[in-house]
């Protein structure tokens, strides 16, 4: 079933079919843009914009990281949200462990100086940039992106200086001036579980690891598959585990270890 339907004679949208809530219709619905990964948070995020009543357009972005399956996901939801989707390739982001195939991902606990390795220089910035760009060419006011307060540490460009800032400098670069917004900033990892969890978000349906393991699934009896499972043991898995268990939410995540 389709979870948004634009009515273009009466400018009406139906808002929040597939997310398990009852769908409300919304007159003239102001468009935003949504920079959504197909993790945790930012689909948790596309769910919270949806409950707000916006009508999201969504940007993915392939900047080469070696965990693209969370395209896949992020296509997943939008499909079954209804959502106008673009998946948008820049050459690759060097620099990372996230994109680098001669730099292992990081197994340690989660510590700002292991995490480090998976830093992608500026790309929030390359992302928001872009963002901009379709926000004035459909003529929305606001940008949304994900970052949350445990990123602040690691990711200079999840903190709410590098939102002001950019902000401030979307108010010289363009005419328009389309503004981010960073909901989750303040927000830790087991807060957004608890959020997504009241609004319904199927966090099966979202990707976390950095080092995806292929696993054998029993079916039953005698039919096995295979499938895709978190490693369990990257920096993203150890702080999607230590989310579920603090926000006390059950976790359905498929891990490896």
């Amino acid at each position: 079933m389709e979870s948004i339907l634009i009515k273009k004679e009466e400018q009406s949208v139906m808002l929040r079919q597939g997310t398990g809530r009852p769908p409300i219709i919304i007159m003239n619905p102001e468009k935003v843009i949504a920079v959504v990964s197909g993790g945790l948070d930012s689909t948790t995020m596309l769910y919270h914009i949806i409950e707000q009543g916006y009508h999201p357009i969504v940007l993915t972005f392939h900047y080469g990281q070696k965990h693209k399956l969370e395209i896949e996901y992020a296509q997943a939801t939008c499909d079954k949200l209804g959502l106008e989707h673009h998946v948008i390739s820049i050459p690759a982001l060097p620099g990372s462990s996230l994109t680098d195939k001669d730099v292992e991902v990081p197994k340690e606990d989660y510590s700002v100086e292991t995490q480090k390795l998976t830093v992608v220089p500026n790309r929030n910035m390359v992302f928001l940039s872009v963002a901009a760009s379709y926000a004035i060419a459909y003529g929305c006011k606001w940008i949304f992106y994900a970052a949350h307060h445990n990123d602040e540490a690691v990711y200079p460009d999840c903190t709410r200086a590098f939102v002001d800032n950019m902000n401030m400098t979307l108010n010289v670069a363009t005419y328009k001036m389309p503004q981010i917004d960073a909901p989750f900033i303040d927000k830790t990892k087991a807060e957004i579980v608890k959020i997504g969890h009241e609004l319904g978000v199927p966090f099966e349906d979202t990707w976390s690891c950095y080092d995806p393991v292929e696993v054998t699934v029993s079916k039953d009896a005698v039919a096995f598959s295979k499938e895709m499972a978190h490693c369990g043991v990257c920096g993203t898995c150890r702080e999607r585990k230590n989310a579920f268990e603090e926000s006390n939410v059950e976790d359905p995540t498929i891990y490896n270890r």
